[in-house]
């Protein structure tokens, strides 16, 4: 069985995260995550995974970690992104500033990148690649107040079909801030410059992520052990 995920830094980063202990458990793990994604870039290699001929749905397991809406992606070649992150606080040279400010449009924004993950979400089922959804957000609806309130219910409306789809509660609303975050044993609340640790990875992938796969792929995946965890701690 093959593993492919796809997501941020929230599943690629300096550090093991839930899917290199997760990927340890398949024969082969494919991870297109780059840090910096924004939605538009992880859903276009989402497309290219699925419609790639060559991919059988059923050697597959595919586990997509969706970023924020106000991160902007540049294509610069073939399946070659430039992804600076969260556009808002990018350090942009003057001229750019000016394109950014004239042009994001948090709006537009959320319609569009809600748009592409809902066409990932139904591409997945369409192929019939076992597959699992869930974001790195802490709250999805994030920006809804900002809107106008016929804004703000058209929105609202794609994203309960993308919601629908999604792992609860999300990975950064289950490490830092989630109201039964204790319940989890999840003892490091704080995060380690806006990311989990890899304890928290750990505690994600064991108390969210393998229940849900498990029921998905029909047998049981075993937990990363807690000497396993400690020694990538150690070594980070």
């Amino acid at each position: 069985m093959k593993l492919a995920t796809f997501g941020c830094s929230f599943t690629s980063h300096l550090y093991p995260t839930w899917a290199d202990m997760l990927g340890a458990r398949f024969d082969q793990h494919l991870n297109l995550a780059q840090c910096g994604s924004g939605n538009r870039c992880i859903a276009t290699k989402v497309f290219d995974f699925c419609l790639d001929g060559a991919k059988d749905p059923r050697e597959w397991v595919v586990i997509v970690e969706w970023s924020g809406f106000n991160r902007w992606d540049f294509p610069t070649g073939i399946q070659k992104w430039f992804t600076p992150g969260n556009a808002n606080y990018v350090r942009w040279r003057p001229d750019e500033k000016i394109f950014v400010d004239r042009y994001l449009n948090l709006e537009g924004e959320l319609d569009s990148q809600l748009a592409l993950m809902l066409a990932a979400h139904r591409l997945l089922k369409a192929t019939e690649f076992r597959h699992s959804l869930f974001t790195s957000m802490e709250r999805l609806d994030v920006g809804l107040d900002e809107l106008n309130e016929e804004a703000r219910g058209y929105v609202r409306a794609k994203m309960a079909k993308v919601v629908d789809d999604l792992v609860e509660p999300s990975i950064t609303d289950f490490t830092h801030s989630h109201p039964e975050n204790r319940r989890y044993h999840v003892q490091e609340l704080d995060m380690n410059d806006g990311h989990p640790t890899i304890t928290q990875h750990a505690a994600y992938l064991t108390k969210i992520l393998l229940p849900r796969l498990t029921a998905t792929l029909g047998f049981e995946l075993r937990m990363p052990t807690q000497a396993a965890v400690e020694r990538a701690q150690a070594i980070y």
